[in-house]
């Protein structure tokens, strides 16, 4: 069986175990310490690290539910309710939507990672590999509480690049500003008073 986790400190392993059971797999793999993303038979995939989408206010949602999902499963109150309550508490119309969808399709049947799937705007296939592993391996709390610690840093990474970029920005379009200023203002009349007086501008 092909796997790929998450060591304690952030880093990807993967690898093989003797076992065709997938949630044998994932039991040796938190006995481990590691995290389960993948699981299967098939070799997966090279992981390739995206950096953070600038998409500040649906990133800060994930984060808040994340967050609350952690919190409500840690309480012992079942899925389906801790979404509901989770809905109930967010603020931004689009969010509570695309959960009221995830609920209803966890109702119908369908698992928590599926369920978050159809709403693939707000959730990434990193995401949902890691709850779909820790729905395999009956942790779902523990990973929701891995991935609240995920998304916290993703934050404040994304939050450290926008505030290093700000600076730099300010100074490209005060800088493009003045060069145009000089270029059709300044430079002309300059040009004006020479040809007036009948002088031959240097090169």
């Amino acid at each position: 069986m092909y796997y790929r986790a998450l060591t304690t400190n952030g880093k990807v392993q993967t690898g093989t175990l003797p076992t065709d059971d997938d949630q044998a797999a994932a039991r040796e793999l938190r006995r481990l310490g590691l995290t389960p993303v993948f699981i299967g038979t098939a070799k997966p995939s090279g992981f390739s690290f995206q950096m953070p989408r600038f998409t500040g206010r649906r990133s800060r949602d994930v984060l808040h539910f994340t967050e609350e999902i952690a919190t409500l499963l840690n309480a012992g109150i079942p899925l389906d309710r801790a979404l509901s309550i989770t809905s109930e508490l967010t603020e931004r119309p689009q969010f509570r939507e695309a959960l009221s969808d995830i609920t209803q399709a966890l109702r119908s049947g369908k698992s928590f990672a599926d369920s978050l799937g159809t709403r693939p705007e707000y959730f990434t296939e990193l995401y949902l590999n890691m709850i779909r592993a820790g729905e395999v391996s009956g942790a779902l709390a523990l990973t929701m509480d891995r991935l609240a610690e995920f998304e916290r840093s993703r934050d404040e990474l994304r939050g450290y690049i926008v505030s290093s970029l700000t600076y730099p920005a300010l100074l490209i379009v005060v800088g493009a500003g003045s060069v145009f200023v000089l270029l059709r203002f300044v430079i002309p009349r300059f040009a004006e008073a020479f040809t007036q007086s009948n002088i031959v501008m240097p090169l």
